[in-house]
């Protein structure tokens, strides 16, 4: 942790006694070196990556408008350090199924528990152990999944799991079929391909050995963005009901072997950058070079606890400069009404 500090004040501008021996220095420019905000992995908070859809299965101009407002209406409900998971959920996904052999490869497996699972514990034991017992070694799989955590109204948990199959899952599927409710359950599925037949067979054999219950594994019908974004909604809704025993736990799990982001970024918004550039101020006034000088001052959560006082110079400092833009106008206009007179 970082050692402690004494605050000062110079011009009330909060402070700590500069270091003589500081490599911070200001650039050729006038100006200072910037420093990011904790990471300086920056992207664009309401960009979809790469601007454009993962072909396979495009959206149209009007869907993927529809798509990015939704996304971000549902990304602006949530907090930072969530709002962070949610984005990063939808860029993996993304990454996954790049991965995969083709689109037709990628399904939605969905796990539920027979018995109202409410403990966190037990039920990372279970996928825990099927996981490895089974989903790693099955033919029908490759062994490369993502999955997400959710917790229904009463209380119970269960995984929703992108999977690649080693298979084509997805030609000849009628999803229209598949989601009338209406129809017959044998003429519902009538369409499915016996590869995903034999999946189906095999998961209701193998999972009541793993204490899951009923299962379901969909093949994707969308693009990528808009697989990320059904994902990134039972994120929304984990959070929505969560209990006081969730903390900690781990909403999130991908296997290795495949590329993967992460949420050590910043947004790259107007705040984010006057955050990074008053705190690159804020360094320099404290004899803090980088990053880690600021940890090993201020402590491994240095951005917490600094932050008060990089807003107090912040607003100061604007303060400071809309007076000077209003003394400046006031003399050029009477400069003006005297040379008019």
């Amino acid at each position: 942790m970082g050692h402690s500090a004494t605050w000062y004040s110079m011009d009330k501008i909060p402070f700590l006694p500069l270091n003589s021996k500081s490599s911070c220095l200001p650039n050729e420019s006038g100006g200072v070196n910037p420093l990011p905000c904790l990471y300086c992995n920056n992207s664009n908070e309401k960009e979809r990556e790469n601007g454009q859809a993962i072909s396979d299965s495009p959206l149209n101009c009007s869907q993927a408008d529809d798509f990015a407002d939704g996304v971000i209406s549902i990304v602006n409900q949530l907090q930072p350090h969530h709002k962070k998971q949610a984005a990063v959920l939808a860029w993996n996904v993304a990454s996954l199924i790049r991965h995969a052999p083709s689109f037709t490869h990628v399904g939605m497996l969905t796990l539920t528990v027979p018995d109202n699972c409410t403990d966190p514990k037990e039920f990372a034991r279970r996928w825990n152990s099927f996981r490895t017992g089974y989903l790693s070694d099955s033919s029908f799989f490759t062994g490369e999944w993502l999955l997400v955590k959710e917790r229904q109204r009463r209380g119970a948990i269960h995984a929703h799991i992108i999977v690649i199959t080693t298979s084509d899952i997805r030609t000849g599927c009628d999803f229209k079929a598949f989601a009338d409710e209406s129809l017959p359950r044998g003429q519902r599925y009538s369409s499915a391909p016996l590869v995903l037949r034999q999946i189906w067979k095999e998961l209701r054999s193998v999972l009541p050995r793993y204490n899951f219950g009923r299962s379901e594994l969909i093949p994707i019908k969308s693009t990528a963005e808009a697989v990320s974004f059904y994902v990134g909604k039972y994120l929304g809704k984990h959070i929505e009901h969560r209990f006081e025993e969730d903390k900690g736990m781990r909403l999130i799990e991908c296997s290795k072997g495949w590329s993967k982001n992460s949420v050590k970024f910043a947004w790259n918004t107007p705040g984010s950058y006057f955050w990074r550039r008053y705190l690159a101020i804020f360094a320099l006034l404290n004899g803090c070079s980088n990053l880690d000088d600021l940890k090993e001052k201020f402590g491994r959560r240095y951005a917490h606890k600094v932050a008060p006082y990089v807003f107090a110079m912040q607003e100061r400092m604007q303060r400071n400069i809309k007076a000077r833009i209003f003394n400046q106008v006031s003399e050029l206009t009477s400069v003006s009404i005297r040379s008019g007179a």
